[in-house]
């Protein structure tokens, strides 16, 4: 969102013509033309740059600029969001901390890291996060061995036994874990 209803007028018609109106992309290629210099924050409106889109660097594919921002984010971190990963597309923040108990500042930081980096967001329900897009928690799962996806969901699943009986789904996520791990 610009935060202003003053844009220039051809800002709509670019955006359309490098992203065919997909959300996602349309999100990237706004903040790749920000980043870059193509629109800038003016008197409270918007200056876009007409030469400058035709020097825009964007990828061919604009999911890429979320897939390379995993490569930004701390080593530390990208563990956390492995375990996540494991988790699902959507997480829970308590699943997610039950995993690392010593280490509570660590999901946080974790969780801060990736939200900035527009790895994860936030849903509507208090602590919980979605990936978004499937590629990016695929690339988070791909980059743990097979036995480490067991462990992960071994534990996950040992976290979810802990967890309230009446959460919504814990028996099929439970059973999930339980057979993957």
């Amino acid at each position: 969102q610009l935060g202003t209803d003053q844009y220039p007028r051809e800002l709509p018609q670019q955006l359309f013509n490098r992203t065919e109106g997909r959300p996602l992309a349309v999100t990237e290629c706004v903040r790749a033309m920000f980043n870059q210099g193509v629109i800038l924050p003016h008197w409270g409106a918007w200056r876009f740059d007409k030469d400058g889109i035709s020097r825009l660097k964007l990828p061919d594919n604009v999911l890429d600029i979320s897939l390379e921002r995993l490569r930004e984010i701390s080593g530390e971190s990208l563990a956390v969001l492995r375990q996540a990963a494991v988790i699902g597309a959507h997480f829970d923040m308590e699943i997610l901390a039950q995993l690392y108990p010593d280490e509570p500042r660590r999901v946080y930081h974790a969780i801060a890291e990736a939200s900035n980096a527009r790895i994860i967001d936030y849903t509507e329900d208090r602590d919980h996060y979605a990936f978004i897009h499937s590629r990016v928690r695929n690339a988070l799962q791909e980059q743990q061995s097979e036995r480490a996806m067991r462990e992960s969901h071994q534990k996950i699943a040992e976290a979810l036994l802990g967890m309230d009986e009446g959460r919504p789904g814990r028996a099929y996520d439970l059973a999930e874990h339980f057979a993957l791990g």
